[in-house]
């Protein structure tokens, strides 16, 4: 009923034998025995207090709002980054825990990050600085947690668990809702959340029961979810315009070869993608629409000549672009997302500039720009 006896031996009136592996000391005179406690004190170089060189283990990188510092992740802890001048901060100290993920919140002022510093992984929130002591969050159904997020706002923080449940924390008070889950579990963690511009928004993607990736969105304001695409395309990677008009997305046609992704029949299946937004407001028209050049006639001369007039047109130019730089300038007017479901999916539009091939971490810049990863061309059918 035990493990096997092992290695038996005797002396001085004792028998030892190794169980299990212990090293037990029996007396046959009274037939006790005991586990012999043995410690062991060796000049083991690599078990005492030493300095590291962290800086091939670098991961999990996140620009400050300015893009003056860095946060990075590196063996365990957390450190900023000048982009030119200045230290590197080490802002946990904390060689016996493991931090990771940081985030920097919207206004520059603190980081958040997990840490397992307790015994188990909480959300910490800290100065940028760490000058002051930071604010530990327990989570509910303590587990390993991936991709936190800051709403542009900064009152919430998104993330998603090992479980693929994706969570909303209310940053002021520190209390965590489920808003969503993907219901397959798959060696690519695929949910991706995503805040939309006025911090309403949450999207993410999750499996449908045919294997095949949706893109929902969850209202933090009434709790609502709604899928967006049809399911009948392969969709991922959701990223909100600035503008607030639009939701970018990937989607895939030819995705139905790979859905069983443990069948060694989808390993010789490329996946491709194409470029595709949903116009999240029916009265809202698409910007891909025709363009023609068409021949309008040569303007006529001005009757005072054509040196003066260009020159004053030069001059009426340098003004629009004193204006068009002084636009840009400007603070950005706040931006409200309005979404029609009805008829959503017919407001979905492809990119044909953009010919279908290997696209991944598809992420949004200024208004109507999106910037995604390419991957090099490979084998298979």
């Amino acid at each position: 009923s035990d493990f096997d006896v092992k290695t038996l031996d005797t002396g001085d009136g004792v028998v030892v034998f190794e169980q299990a592996g212990y090293v037990h000391e029996l007396d046959p005179k009274t037939g006790k025995q005991h586990i012999v406690d043995i410690t062991a004190t060796g000049n083991f170089p690599w078990m005492m207090p030493h300095w590291v060189d962290v800086s091939g283990r670098v991961v999990n990188m996140a620009i400050s709002p300015t893009g003056k510092r860095a946060v990075v992740q590196a063996r365990g802890e957390i450190f900023t980054i000048p982009a030119e001048y200045g230290d590197v901060r080490d802002l946990t100290n904390t060689s016996g825990a493991a931090e990771q993920n940081p985030v920097w919140s919207p206004d520059g002022k603190s980081i958040a990050y997990f840490s397992d510093q307790s015994g188990e992984f909480q959300l910490v929130i800290r100065d940028q600085e760490g000058l002051r002591p930071p604010r530990f969050i327990s989570l509910p159904h303590p587990t390993y947690y991936f991709t936190p997020q800051w709403s542009p706002d900064g009152k919430y923080i998104s993330y998603t668990d090992t479980n693929l449940h994706l969570w909303v924390l209310d940053v002021a008070t520190g209390q965590a809702k489920e808003v969503g889950n993907d219901p397959w579990m798959v060696p690519t963690r695929t949910m991706n959340p995503v805040w939309s511009p006025d911090s309403k928004w949450v999207a993410y993607v999750a499996h449908l029961n045919s294997l095949f990736h949706a893109v929902f969105v969850y209202n933090v304001e009434t709790g609502q979810t709604r899928q967006v695409t049809d399911g009948l395309a392969d969709a991922v990677s959701p990223a909100w315009d600035a503008s607030g008009k639009y939701l970018w997305f990937l989607a895939s046609t030819d995705y139905g070869l790979k859905s069983e992704w443990l069948d060694m029949s989808s390993y010789d299946h490329t996946e491709n993608f194409g470029l595709y937004f949903a116009i999240l407001n029916k009265k809202d028209a698409t910007p891909l629409t025709p363009r023609s050049d068409d021949e309008t006639g040569r303007p006529a001369e001005p009757e005072n000549g054509g040196r003066a007039g260009r020159m004053g047109g030069a001059g009426r130019a340098g003004e629009m672009g004193g204006d068009a730089e002084r636009a840009s300038a400007a603070p950005r007017a706040p931006v409200s997302v309005q979404i029609d479901f009805d008829g959503l999916q017919e407001r979905i539009v492809s990119v044909p500039e953009v010919p279908v091939a290997q696209y991944s971490d598809l992420k949004a810049g200024a208004q109507g720009t999106v910037y995604y990863i390419r991957a090099g061309a490979a084998g298979g059918g």
